[in-house]
């Protein structure tokens, strides 16, 4: 029995290539990586108007000049899932069918899985004075992946005829999964507001706390596996990292790490034909831009391990299933710190508004994190463009997106007043095969602005 997070990592990668074992052992790691913490996001509502302090996400200059007074989130929450290899309908996702031969879309190369966990507890928004905003937010987060796995690798582990020698070489993976907590304080205000000019910024401090972190990355690791022998001789070499046993994982708070994070962002908005002269309940632009740098910042665990072993050697089957892992391999160095870095990243956004209560947003978001880092945490790249129906009780969104791994998606999504609830994936799950699956859901409590007019306003928005 594997008695550590590297143990039970390398006897995934090795002793589960045995092809009648991986479709279940498979399942298991996904499972593990979305729910370790015990266990692009929010498509559609987190660029709403009537986000509130969801927004700050994203952006945290949002939040300044917006449609509430102030604005409680509940609950809120995003799921994600998306892969480069396998496809499926959404009525697949529970039987057998998922890991039919036919749902397999890219069999060479490389192939990689990320999923996200995003969770929004208790935080709101408020306004300090008529262009000034303070938020707080409580946020639990969990990202796991498994980057450039090679195709023929997986071939061979999911084919249950393969059971015969085989051999991989030059593999250069990565596995990770991270989760931590956040408390968050933002500011932001109104930098000018010129009529048809307009600009706001806004800034977003975080204290991090590390709930768990373990990671292993190859480098040039060969294996080859003779079944004659029942031995498997590899090359290469492992780094290993981790802060808790498997066993250990359902008390994550025995051993934590800190940190500090934060995010910046800007937003202009262009105000043509008087708009400016709206309410403050009212959105008055054209056309709005965003740019935004979130998750700067780290964590780091002071009682962890990171090992890096030479992985030169050949092993029986039955020694490595009864042996430890550090028996097989030399250690060439090894410290007691982990260092977590945040998904850094970029983020855009164009709003237009189309007609009174029509609008298409454009976004983009883009990793500053190499997924080849040893225990790289990164978001999944995309774009978006979604048209949107938008008024103070109802908004609905019909996100397009191509995401990173699992390539063009469709959803849909609905707010109706203090709920929400989306997903950018649906609409493939339900009509097709999809290499993604998401859902965000939120319940809040919004106190709106007042959208009476003066009697000299008479040219406004909507």
């Amino acid at each position: 029995m594997c008695n550590n997070i590297h143990d039970s990592l390398l006897y995934l990668l090795t002793i589960l290539f045995k092809s009648n074992q991986m479709k279940k052992q498979l399942t298991l790691f996904i499972l593990l990586l979305t729910c370790i913490v015990n266990a692009q996001s929010f498509f559609g509502i987190q660029h709403d108007n009537y986000a509130g302090v969801n927004a700050v996400m994203s952006n945290p200059a949002n939040i300044v000049d917006s449609r509430f007074r102030t604005d409680i989130n509940l609950i809120s929450g995003d799921i994600n899932f998306t892969n480069s290899y396998y496809s499926f309908s959404l009525n697949e996702l529970f039987n057998d069918n998922l890991y039919s031969q036919e749902n397999t879309t890219n069999t060479s190369g490389s192939n990689s899985l990320y999923t996200k966990v995003d969770i929004l507890g208790p935080s709101f928004m408020f306004n300090i004075t008529k262009n000034q905003t303070i938020a707080f937010t409580t946020r639990v987060r969990a990202i796991g992946h498994v980057t450039n796995l090679d195709g023929n690798l997986i071939n061979s582990i999911n084919d249950n005829d393969a059971f015969g020698d085989y051999s991989i070489t030059n593999q250069n993976f990565s596995i990770a999964s991270n989760s931590w907590g956040e408390l968050g304080g933002t500011y932001a205000r109104v930098i000018f507001d010129k009529e048809t000019h307009f600009l706001k910024a806004g800034v977003t401090l975080k204290y991090l706390y590390g709930i768990n972190t373990g990671y292993v990355k190859a480098n040039n690791l060969t294996v080859q596996f003779n079944q004659t022998n029942n031995t498997y001789t590899t090359t290469g070499s492992l780094e290993v990292g981790n802060t808790t046993s498997f066993e250990d994982v359902q008390e994550p708070f025995n051993n934590h790490g800190t940190g500090f994070g934060g995010d910046i962002g800007f937003t202009y908005e262009y105000r043509p034909d008087n708009r400016n002269n709206a309410s403050k309940g009212q959105n008055k632009y054209l056309y709005r831009i965003g740019f935004s740098v979130t998750d700067l910042g780290s964590m780091t665990y002071k009682d962890a391990s990171v090992d890096t072993f030479s992985a030169n050697a050949t092993i029986t089957e039955d020694q490595f299933e009864n042996g430890n892992f550090d028996t097989f391999y030399i250690e060439t160095s090894t410290k007691n710190k982990v260092k977590v870095s945040l998904p850094t990243a970029l983020r855009t956004n164009i709003d237009w508004n189309l007609s009174n209560k029509l609008y298409l947003n454009f976004n983009t978001e883009l990793s500053l994190v190499k997924n080849t880092n040893p225990n790289s945490n990164y978001i999944a790249n995309n774009v978006s463009a979604t048209p949107r129906y938008e008024s103070k009780w109802l908004s609905i969104y019909l996100p397009f997106s191509y995401v990173k791994y699992s390539g063009f998606q469709t959803g849909f999504g609905l707010r109706m007043g203090p709920l929400f609830v989306g997903s950018g994936s649906v609409v493939n799950g339900l009509l097709g095969k999809t290499k993604a699956i998401d859902v965000n859901f939120g319940l809040k409590i919004p106190i709106f602005q007042n959208q009476i007019q003066n009697k000299n306003r008479n040219k406004v928005l909507m």
